[in-house]
């Protein structure tokens, strides 16, 4: 049997009721709850009908596919290394201070800053307007 709210394998559920829901939970999590009853199987009794767990009644726990990091970081472009440096040359050239660059991005001067001193690395929609903005090319071919 399975937690409904932390998903451990336990040997008994409680069943409480959490905000406005019942569940049935292990017993560290039946503290997040007031308790209404215990059961030390896959079935409960309640009256005159007999009701299963959601757990059981959804079948057996399959694992759960996460994204690794890596499967995230490989779907992202290659920068240069000397990003940083790119970005302030840049800016230079245009004859813009931070603020004027922040400005331009519609940023705050801290994420030019942060850009510049290598603190940061720009997102996807970052790495457009820097391109836009600057007239020059991030990604590495």
């Amino acid at each position: 049997m399975y937690c409904e709210l932390c998903g451990r394998d336990a040997h008994y559920l409680t069943r409480v009721r959490v905000e406005n829901s019942v569940m049935m939970v292990c017993p560290d999590c039946a503290k997040f709850g007031t308790e209404l009853g215990e059961t030390t199987g896959a079935r409960e009794t309640t009256g005159a009908r007999e009701t299963m767990g959601a757990r059981e009644t959804m079948g057996p726990k399959l694992p759960v596919r996460r994204q690794s990091r890596g499967d995230v970081l490989d779907k992202l472009y290659d920068l240069p290394e000397d990003l940083s440096q790119i970005i302030r040359e840049a800016r230079a050239r245009q004859g813009w201070s931070q603020k004027e660059l922040a400005k331009r991005l519609n940023e705050k001067q801290s994420v030019v800053s942060k850009l510049e001193t290598g603190k940061l690395t720009p997102n996807e929609a970052l790495i457009k307007k820097l391109s836009t903005v600057l007239g020059i090319e991030i990604r590495k071919e």
